[in-house]
């Protein structure tokens, strides 16, 4: 037995590999790079395709070349239909052709423990093509029971954890259905004369249960880490509200100090005037003017949560000598609550602040833009950068633990929120953000 009429859902019909194709493609159903009807007009004519391919092909010793070629196609048209991560693609496009492998060995045990040989119920030649047909149809049926539901699980929990978790996880996951394949492969390579053997049924049922067991476990870790990732970006969120409750506190506590010195500066003022001491009480006046034009903070907009926000980190920019330029359109109450205003501007700042610190030379500098009116906010926010690194899928890695950013993960979930959008991109030394958000019921 090759590999080729081992694995084959195609040849007799293009009905045999459909489950498996839509095993394949509902967990993205919803990321297709392309229409679903134009979708289903390529599948088809490739179904077809290859079914006469194997026809053709299926009393050749180029067979087994052949199917692995075709497999070969058939993971290149998924990679360029499915708007996915590659490695992702590959680990759920090997793990349907490792279950259809099960699938098939059970029905080749049962189709050659029941009808071993066709002489022995008189069958015809065209009976026995029937007969196998039939056989055929019900292996499809079965399979359909078994990997829609797997699809659905798929859907429901993996696809879940693929923006959560780091894409180093993801590269060397699909070895996992890979060794199992090969595994089948050497089951049936050692009992191919013997595939009514139990023991033949009984490995395939053992590679089935063993693999679902250690899948389960992979999920289960790569869940724990999704759940640390989002830990460290709800503690982020924490903390940068922590921040603007603390900015909050200090004006607070700044106005009740300046109320109370004001009463000590009147009453030096009463006493100068009280002496018709002009000269002098005009010499304070402007001491003191000049002093509180020193203190007083720039009110950037109407919105006071973003004027805290904005004159705390353009005190920090210039601790490092960073040029901070701001043209704030807001007004004073925004559609979304302040804690979110929170998580918005200080990973964005933060994200600025830090990039200029990377800067070995030239000049550090941020420009921040933001726009509201009832309906949108538009923050776009650009600084001048040292070294950035970018994975594979186009997100930046952050350059402190080499993971993804976890502040451009937050915003990313924040613009997801809003029904809107997170934008970044680093281009000769210049980071640039850009978050767009709508006025949309949070999480609906």
């Amino acid at each position: 037995m090759n590999a080729a009429y081992f694995f084959s859902m195609s040849r007799l019909s293009a009905a045999s590999i459909i489950p498996y194709a839509i095993g394949c493609y509902l967990p993205y159903w919803d990321r297709l790079k392309i229409r679903r009807f134009w979708l289903l007009v390529l599948l088809s004519g490739l179904f077809i395709l290859e079914t006469l391919f194997f026809n053709f092909f299926s009393d050749d010793g180029t067979s087994d070349p052949v199917f692995f070629a075709v497999c070969l196609l058939d993971l290149v048209v998924y990679l360029k239909t499915v708007d996915a991560p590659a490695a992702q693609l590959s680990f759920c496009f090997l793990l349907f052709i490792q279950f259809g492998a099960i699938i098939r060995g059970i029905s080749f045990f049962v189709q050659i423990s029941l009808f071993e040989s066709y002489t022995f119920f008189a069958f015809t030649e065209a009976q026995a093509s029937v007969l196998e047909r039939f056989f055929y149809l019900v292996e499809a049926v079965f399979a359909m029971v078994v990997i829609i539901p797997l699809s659905r699980i798929l859907k429901r929990y993996f696809v879940s954890l693929m923006d959560a978790v780091d894409m180093r996880q993801w590269r060397v996951l699909f070895i996992l259905p890979l060794v199992f394949i090969t595994l089948i492969l050497v089951v049936a390579t050692l009992l191919q004369e013997e595939l009514n053997n139990p023991v033949y049924l009984f490995l395939l049922l053992l590679i089935a249960l063993g693999s679902a067991f250690i899948y389960f476990i992979v999920f289960l870790l790569l869940r724990g880490i999704a759940d640390n990732a989002a830990l460290r970006e709800q503690n982020l969120e924490l903390r940068f509200r922590e921040q603007y409750y603390s900015l909050l506190s200090e004006q607070v506590e700044t106005t009740k100090r300046t109320r109370h010195d004001l009463r000590h500066h009147l009453q030096l003022l009463s006493g100068y005037l009280e002496k018709q001491d002009y000269a002098s009480a005009m010499a304070y006046l402007k001491e003191y003017a000049n002093a509180e034009a020193r203190e007083e903070a720039v009110s950037y907009c109407a919105n006071p949560a973003v004027n805290l926000i904005l004159n705390h980190y353009e005190n920090l920019a210039a601790r490092y000598a960073i040029e901070l330029n701001v043209d704030a359109r807001l007004p004073e109450q925004l559609f979304i609550p302040t804690s979110d205003v929170c998580v918005l501007l200080g990973n964005i700042l933060e994200n600025a602040v830090e990039g200029c610190q990377r800067q070995e030379s030239g000049k550090k500098w941020v420009q921040v833009s933001l726009m509201a009116d009832d309906n949108k906010l538009a923050a776009a926010i650009d600084n001048s950068c040292g070294k950035t690194r970018q994975g594979r899928n186009g997100r930046f890695i952050s350059t402190k633990n080499g993971r993804k950013g976890i502040g451009l993960s937050s915003l990313s979930a924040l613009a997801k929120k809003y029904d809107g959008s997170a934008w970044f991109e680093e281009s000769d030394g210049v980071f640039k953000s850009s978050v767009v958000l709508h006025a949309s019921v949070p999480g609906a």
